[in-house]
């Protein structure tokens, strides 16, 4: 059971990376990137 919770949580951080990476390159800012 804990495997798959930290799967998730891993995807969930991931992703929510990913998120930041696209807002920062969109508005240019460097700490988001």
């Amino acid at each position: 059971m804990s495997s798959t919770t930290d799967k998730l949580k891993g995807l969930a951080n991931e992703a929510v990376g990913n998120v930041k990476q696209a807002v920062g390159n969109a508005t240019g800012n460097d700490k988001l990137v």
